[in-house]
């Protein structure tokens, strides 16, 4: 069987050649592909007339992609003495690529949220009230 088919991803349509009866589609021939966001993206196939070969599909179907796993670290932390102030960096790194968004610091019930700029957030007590004289626990 000769002719082309056609693959969208979302919105994004590619043709390719078949070969033997089939085509491959990689994210160099559909940039939707490359690096889908996370969640649920729309599939479609069509064949296109070809010779004596009728034109098929679309044929629908479905691509999960799931999120990346990400580790968050506290990466300084101050000592702090009575009555200083003190601040708390927090850094969130992940294998996919540059993780954005927000970060949440806790300290002892005192919770902040901060954008994350690079991969990190630094948390001042101008930002916690808890980082003046912190307890003993800092969780994230």
């Amino acid at each position: 069987m000769t002719g082309n088919v056609s693959l969208t991803v979302d919105s994004t349509t590619t043709s390719k050649a078949l070969s033997s009866g089939s085509a491959t589609f990689t994210s160099s021939d559909n940039s939707a592909l490359a690096s889908p966001s996370a969640g649920d993206h729309v599939l479609s196939a069509s064949y296109a007339a070809q010779g004596n070969f009728a034109a098929s599909g679309p044929t629908v179907g479905n691509l999960h992609v799931n999120q990346a796993s990400t580790t968050t670290a506290i990466t300084s932390a101050a000592t702090v003495i009575y009555p200083a102030n003190g601040s708390v960096t927090v850094t969130v790194t992940s294998a996919a690529g540059a993780v954005t968004g927000n970060v949440s610091l806790t300290v002892d019930s005192t919770t902040t949220s901060k954008a994350l700029s690079s991969g990190s957030a630094t948390f001042t007590s101008s930002e916690n009230s808890a980082l003046t004289s912190p307890g003993p626990a800092v969780t994230r």
